[in-house]
């Protein structure tokens, strides 16, 4: 095998190009042997192995070192011997590429800082006082017309109200008005909430006064009552003193001007 002398990569005998980095392979030995018998690499210089060997003799015996020569085998037609590199090649070589520094030689001074930037700060006068601005009557008229806009906001008319007694033994009363009132748990949807009844849908029922009361329920999952009875329409005439149930909470409706209320009609 050919080892080339480049990247140390094995190569065929019959190659004459290395296959990893394409150098050159005529010139590189395939065997390579020390005079002493010892396999050696033939890119080496030294056989490391009689190195040893000698300088244990020469730590045994305190004799100064003997270098032992390089043979290369020479069996093949382009087999090319290589001399033995001495002590201190390494060092020529060396100084040969990069001469050596003079020891007295000044070091080489650093460079001088960047000159500093100086920046110049400029201070604009400060801007005479604004006299105050007289008090406008535009927020007060804003004012007066939010007052006037909210106390003009229509307000429905309590025409009746829900007592139960299902929650709080003093009883809880809530007011019916003019139009449709939601029964439920739902604050933000219904006029007429009652949190405590887990029983009730978000909006569960609702009572309707236009020119009577009607009572309707709006598919909820507990249903409404009407004296008992389940509500399965959707408006349906609400009675004076009418019991109502929705969800798990009892009513009791009672008119608040029962007198004053047109005949019966239309529902809604």
């Amino acid at each position: 095998m050919k080892t080339c002398p480049q990247c140390q990569t094995l190569n065929p005998p019959q190659a004459n190009f290395c296959t990893a980095c394409r150098a050159p392979l005529n010139h590189v030995p395939t065997h390579a042997y020390c005079e002493r018998g010892h396999a050696i690499d033939p890119n080496w210089t030294e056989c490391y192995q009689c190195k040893a060997e000698r300088q244990e003799a020469e730590h045994a015996a305190g004799a100064a070192p003997v270098r032992t020569p390089t043979v290369i085998d020479q069996s093949g037609p382009d087999r090319v011997s290589r001399p033995t590199v001495m002590e201190g090649s390494i060092r020529i070589q060396r100084d040969a590429i990069e001469p050596p520094r003079s020891a007295t030689a000044p070091p080489t001074p650093p460079p001088p800082p960047p000159e500093p930037v100086r920046r110049v700060t400029q201070f604009a006068a400060a801007a005479p006082p604004q006299p105050p601005a007289a008090p406008s009557a535009a927020p007060v008229a804003a004012a007066a017309s939010t007052t006037g806009a909210a106390e003009k906001k229509p307000v429905r008319r309590i025409v009746g109200v829900l007592i139960t007694y299902t929650w709080r033994p003093e009883g809880q009363i809530f007011p019916i008005r003019e139009g449709r009132n939601l029964i439920g748990r739902n604050p933000d949807k219904c006029d007429i909430v009652v949190s405590e009844d887990a029983h009730l849908s978000e909006v569960n029922s609702h009572i309707t006064f236009r020119r009577s009361f009607t009572v309707g329920d709006m598919v909820s999952m507990s249903g409404t009552d009407l004296n008992g009875a389940p509500v399965e329409e959707t408006y349906v005439k609400l009675p004076n003193y009418a019991t109502i149930r929705t969800g798990a909470t009892t009513w009791t409706f009672i008119e608040t001007q029962p007198e004053k209320n047109l005949p019966e009609g239309a529902g809604a």
